[in-house]
């Protein structure tokens, strides 16, 4: 069946009128916000694909005789149910660990922002065992501590030039791979993972420690069963994924550092001001 524009609106105004009584963080006018950005950013358009997983089917909607998308709905209820989520942990002090390493720009972002709430991420490349052997993984962090000590201390200067500049350079690998997780003492309460489809190393090591709290931000591919909450949209769109990203470190902000929710306008970060999607 053709979707009806009235009757979609209709759905959209009744559920976020619910939406609104049970989350206040969640204006009418930030809803509406967020079904335009939605619309605007194509983020409800998803890449067909050979490895399409049935149980998505759930969250598209006919456009027209011809084209399905991913419902409004369905992206913005597991947008809200992502925000609550991360909002309710970081109220009990517990870390999120963000994961996103599938594109520079994004990658980048989220090294930004997460860094600057405090909150553990992988973006340059996910190692194997960050989760499953964490305590190997612990022990290099230790290493990368104590050679970055040492090189804010006096008794650097006792090494020679040549040794210095070889421990600087394994600071720096260190640091590239591990410098996002190096306050992270332990497994944390959730995991956001930018594409689990492509990320699936993440997404299992996490499952296998039993995270109890999976976030993907997922196309059409990836086995929605497999999150506490599937975000399912367009993952080719970097606009879109910054979009959605911004929504929930939103949830880790005060009121007055928040950059969607409550917002009318908000600016683009310069990687984003150049895109059409």
């Amino acid at each position: 069946m053709v979707k009806n524009s009235k009757s979609s609106s209709e759905k959209f105004d009744k559920i976020a009128d619910k939406i609104v009584e049970r989350y206040p963080d969640f204006s009418l006018k930030t809803l509406k916000l967020i079904r335009e950005k939605i619309e605007e950013f194509g983020a409800n358009v998803y890449q067909k694909s050979k490895r399409q997983n049935p149980a998505n089917f759930k969250y598209l909607e006919e456009e027209n005789s011809n084209t399905r998308k991913f419902s409004f709905m369905s992206i913005i209820l597991n947008i809200v149910q992502a925000y609550e989520l991360i909002k309710k942990l970081n109220e009990e002090k517990k870390e999120i660990l963000f994961v996103g390493t599938i594109n520079n720009d994004i990658a980048n972002f989220i090294e930004s922002e997460a860094k600057a709430l405090f909150q553990p991420r992988v973006t340059t490349r996910w190692l194997g065992g960050t989760l499953t052997n964490f305590k190997t993984i612990s022990k290099s962090i230790e290493k990368l501590v104590k050679l970055e000590e040492l090189s804010k201390s006096s008794d650097f200067k006792k090494y020679t030039k040549k040794e210095q500049i070889a421990k600087i350079k394994e600071i720096n690998k260190l640091n590239k791979f591990l410098g996002g997780i190096k306050e992270m003492k332990k497994i944390p309460a959730a995991i956001v993972i930018v594409d689990p489809y492509i990320e699936d190393n993440a997404l299992n090591e996490a499952i296998t420690k039993k995270i109890p709290n999976i976030i993907g931000i997922s196309d059409i591919r990836q086995n929605p069963d497999k999150l506490t909450v599937n975000i399912p949209c367009n993952t080719k769109s970097k606009k879109t994924i910054w979009f959605i990203l911004s929504i929930l470190f939103d949830a880790l902000k005060g009121e007055e550092k928040k950059n969607i929710i409550g917002k009318e306008n908000f600016s683009y970060p310069k990687f984003i001001s150049s895109l059409t999607k």
